[in-house]
């Protein structure tokens, strides 16, 4: 029995996941009345708090087949915005610093630590941009919509609606996306990053 939360093998009688503690339970399916579906309880005996949501954005940053609660979303999306201040307030303080120390005779590492702290820059709005796309469909596949709509935040009026939808609650009621609907692709992208 595999946890559908973390992807972690459990023994068959468990009810609890052995790696994130989520409750399993087992359900039947209306199309295939014989078959037995678990399906973790959305509900975890842990709480969550701001560095363990913004922990999740960064392990499933290619995870797109998953679902993500409004708490884990919104303090996620804190989490990266206080890490996103965080490195732009280091690098704004280290050019200021970097203006005093360096002289013209020292224009050429001045220069290169310039292209450094440009490559800092264009990965982490890189590293934001996927987080937030992974973590908004995650959450859209949580109030059981598909992922596409996560595409109307990248238009001007459309991030309005995206918003309300991130404040929906989770839809557990024939929700199609509690089950995890990873990809082959993207369960074998996992498995080399793990």
């Amino acid at each position: 029995m595999f946890c559908r939360i973390c992807g972690t093998k459990n023994p068959s009688d468990s009810k609890f996941c052995i790696k994130c503690g989520r409750e399993l339970v087992t359900i039947m399916t209306e199309s295939e009345p014989e078959a037995v579906v678990e399906v973790p309880v959305v509900k975890s005996r842990q709480r969550t708090n701001l560095l363990s949501s913004t922990k999740l954005m960064f392990q499933d940053i290619f995870r797109y087949g998953k679902c993500m609660s409004r708490a884990e979303y919104w303090l996620g999306m804190l989490g990266l915005f206080l890490l996103s201040i965080g490195i732009c307030l280091e690098i704004v303080g280290y050019v200021f610093l970097s203006r005093y120390l360096f002289d013209q005779e020292s224009y050429y590492m001045f220069r290169i630590i310039s292209c450094f702290e440009l490559f800092i820059i264009v990965t982490t709005i890189i590293a934001v941009f996927l987080m937030n796309l992974s973590a908004t469909v995650r959450r859209l596949h949580d109030i059981g919509l598909p992922g596409a709509w996560s595409l109307l935040q990248y238009i001007p009026i459309g991030n309005i609606i995206v918003l309300v939808f991130m404040c929906q609650p989770s839809s557990n009621k024939n929700n199609r996306y509690r089950l995890e609907t990873q990809s082959e692709f993207g369960k074998k992208f996992m498995e080399l990053l793990a």
